[in-house]
This record gives C-alpha cells, sequence and structure tokens, in this order.
C-alpha cells in the first residue's frame, strides 16, 4: 500500500482469522475502496460473504464470472 496501488489483490486474508478480526478486515478494506481504489478478494467464509451487499460479490466457480443475486445461509 505504500506505493498508492489503485487494484488490490487479496488470497484469502481472513482464512485464520476470528469473526470480529475478519469483520474488522472487511471494514478496512471497505474504506480503501471509499478511497477509490478496486479491491478484490477472495473468501470461502460464509458469514463474510452474508455480510456483503449481492453487488459486491463476484462468483468465479462456475468457470465464468456472475454476480450473486442471493446470499448463502
Amino acid at each position: 500500500l505504500l506505493r498508492e496501488p489503485n487494484v488490490i489483490l487479496l488470497d484469502e486474508p481472513d482464512v485464520h482469522l476470528h469473526g470480529v478480526l475478519q469483520h474488522t478486515l472487511l471494514s478496512e478494506l471497505r474504506s480503501l475502496v471509499r478511497q477509490g481504489k478496486q479491491v478484490l478478494f477472495a473468501t470461502h467464509s460464509r458469514d463474510l460473504i452474508n455480510h456483503l451487499a449481492p453487488e459486491e460479490i463476484l462468483s468465479l466457480d462456475d468457470g465464468g464470472a456472475r454476480r450473486l443475486a442471493v446470499q448463502y445461509d
């Protein structure tokens, strides 16, 4: 982040974090978005996914990219 990137790519940055810290991470990532950065991160955390708006989620699991319209339970 010291070089002022416009795009930030993270691969499962939440993988070993407690739920509270996962939400802190999500808050920090949203702060970067408000600063004009594009943030893309991969996660398997259903808890984090459920705290994102469907338009914030891009699913790549079917071989193509598509926006999710529903949340996972």
